[in-house]
């Protein structure tokens, strides 16, 4: 089977990352929602696109990650090249003969944006 063919076109953000954070391989959708190109992104590492308020509990959850806990739906604030905020739910294994970490992540941007409006809404007068 041709995995390119299945990953490729998804609408999720699915990436492979080294054990230091570096890309191995990234989908055209998680370019699409972080708004770098895979070239770009072949000098970046994971912790570069996030939020910087989440980079010590992203490090955590990475760590946790590396001893062997399976993460389903965590979810960081990663900061898009034209610096605005997009909240990604991340599916998360690794396979340590790879050295890899591969994630599958889906944009929730819009599901946190309402919660913070109904929320604004309740608290204004």
């Amino acid at each position: 089977m041709d995995t390119n063919k299945l990953i490729q076109p998804s609408n999720s953000s699915i990436c492979s990352v080294d054990l230091e954070g570096n890309f191995n391989y990234v989908n055209p959708a998680f370019s699409q929602v972080n708004g770098y190109s895979s070239e770009e992104l072949r000098d970046k590492k994971f912790k570069d696109l996030l939020y910087p308020e989440d980079l010590i509990s992203t490090a955590e959850t990475f760590y946790q990650l590396l001893k062997g806990k399976e993460l389903l739906n965590f979810e960081t604030s990663n900061v898009h090249k034209d610096e605005f905020l997009r909240y990604i739910s991340w599916t998360t294994y690794v396979v340590p003969d790879e050295e890899a970490v591969y994630a599958i992540g889906d944009d929730v941007t819009s599901q946190r944006l309402s919660e913070h409006t109904c929320i604004l809404g309740f608290l204004m007068p």
